[in-house]
C-alpha cells in the first residue's frame, strides 16, 4: 500500500484556498475584511512619514476606502431584500479587485512621492461606475415594496460619486490645490444616511419574517 505525504507547501496552499472560499462566500465578509485591512496599510502609509500629495489621502479615505465598507452591507443585503438574484462570485469579487488595484496603485504612488494620477482613478472610477449600475440593475428587476427605500441608496451613493469625480478632476488640473472642508460636511452624512438606510431596510425584513 502506497502512502502519499503532502508536502508543506500544498498544505498551505489548502490553508489559502480554504481561507478564500470563507472570505469570498460573503460579499459582506470580503468587503469588511478586506476593506478593513486596506485602511490599516492607509494608516501605516502615513505613520511611517510617507506624505502624499495634497488632498489624496482624504480623498482615498472618502471616495475609496469608505465606499468598500458601504458597498459590502448594499450587495449582501439587498439582494434578498429586493427579491433578486444575489451577485455572482465573479461580479463582487471582481469589483473587489479593481478596489483593491486602485489601492495598491495608490500605496505605490505614495512610495515614488509622486500624486496619484490616471492609474489610480481608472480602476477606482470603473469601480464606482459598476457599483452604481449593479445598484439600479437590482432595482429595475425588483417589484417588492421595500424597492422605493432602497433606491435612496442607489440616489445617495451617485451624489458622493459626483461629488468624488468632481474632486478629482479638480485635484489632478490643479486648481483644487487639497480636499476642501466641504466635501468631508458633503459627502459623509451621505454614506451615514446610506448606511442607516440599509439597517432600516434589514430590520424591517427580519421583523416582517414568517415565523
Amino acid at each position: 500500500m502506497c502512502i502519499t505525504i503532502p508536502s508543506s507547501a500544498n498544505v498551505r496552499k489548502a490553508r489559502q484556498w480554504v481561507v478564500w472560499q470563507w472570505l469570498s462566500a460573503s460579499p459582506l465578509r470580503l468587503y469588511l475584511i478586506g476593506g478593513g485591512l486596506m485602511l490599516l496599510a492607509a494608516l501605516a502609509q502615513r505613520l511611517v512619514g510617507m506624505e502624499m500629495a495634497a488632498g489624496w489621502a482624504q480623498f482615498n479615505l472618502l471616495f475609496a476606502l469608505m465606499p468598500i465598507l458601504l458597498l459590502g452591507g448594499a450587495f449582501e443585503w439587498l439582494p434578498p431584500l429586493l427579491k433578486v438574484t444575489p451577485l455572482t462570485y465573479v461580479r463582487f469579487a471582481s469589483l473587489f479587485f479593481l478596489l483593491l488595484i486602485a489601492q495598491i496603485l495608490f500605496h505605490a504612488d505614495g512610495l515614488l512621492g509622486e500624486a496619484p494620477g490616471a492609474l489610480y482613478l481608472l480602476p477606482l472610477g470603473l469601480a464606482w461606475v459598476t457599483s452604481l449600475l449593479t445598484l439600479r440593475g437590482m432595482l429595475r428587476i425588483s417589484f417588492t415594496g421595500l424597492a422605493p427605500m432602497a433606491a435612496a441608496v442607489l440616489h445617495l451613493l451617485l451624489l458622493a460619486g459626483t461629488a468624488g469625480l468632481l474632486i478629482a478632476v479638480g485635484l489632478v488640473s490643479g486648481w483644487l490645490p487639497s480636499l476642501p472642508a466641504y466635501a468631508w460636511t458633503g459627502v459623509l452624512p451621505l454614506y451615514l444616511f446610506a448606511l442607516l438606510v440599509l439597517i432600516y431596510l434589514r430590520i424591517r425584513a427580519r421583523t416582517h419574517q414568517p415565523g
